[in-house]
């Protein structure tokens, strides 16, 4: 979907609940602490909030965004919805028990949101989740809950060939298997 000029996103819902969108915006995975990755010219969400960088690609070459426009995507796809509650990776950022673009990722959209607010003379509430921090923390959800968390997990994985895609696989793998049991929010 183009949502302004060279700026395209993806939208997927999970099968039978159109309540929930996910959206991409096919931005490149910035590594762990934010250095970004050689195959994508070491790009990342976090050197542009920072302003190490003026502009971010997306991978498939379709997008573009400097940090204002970022943000304006970001406030448009807001405006779109006209949301009642936002929930958005925790804006706290700790390198070395997340990864960079959690965080970051809830900075630009507490950014976003509370623009929006302010102009639209409103208050959305915005709900934080831990990101890779949750693993260290004891589980949570169980039974339908814990089953719905992995069928929205899918829909993500099938853009993301780097993570596991299949239940089976995800149960060998012990972060991936902590995630579907486990949810956790924070103040920011």
């Amino acid at each position: 979907i183009e949502i302004n000029a060279h700026e395209f996103i993806t939208l997927a819902s999970p099968n039978g609940d159109s309540r929930v969108s996910l959206i991409f915006f096919h931005l490149p995975d910035g590594n762990l602490a934010g250095q970004g990755f050689k195959a994508t010219d070491y790009q990342s969400l976090h050197k542009l909030f920072i302003g190490q960088t003026t502009t971010i690609n997306s991978v498939d070459g379709t997008s573009y965004y400097t940090y204002a426009q970022l943000v304006t995507a970001i406030q448009d796809i807001i405006s779109f919805y006209k949301p009642t509650q936002v929930w958005t990776q925790s804006s706290y950022v700790d390198s070395s028990a997340d990864h960079s673009d959690h965080g970051t990722t809830g900075k630009f959209t507490t950014l976003a949101l509370n623009t929006y607010n302010q102009i639209n003379n409103l208050s959305i509430p915005v709900t934080y989740y831990l990101g890779y921090q949750m693993n260290a923390l004891p589980a949570n959800i169980a039974g339908v809950d814990s089953i719905n968390k992995e069928l929205v997990f899918k829909q993500y994985a099938i853009y993301d060939k780097n993570i596991c895609s299949t239940y089976t696989y995800c149960q060998n793998l012990s972060t991936y298997k902590s995630y579907f049991s486990r949810e956790y929010t924070w103040a920011y």
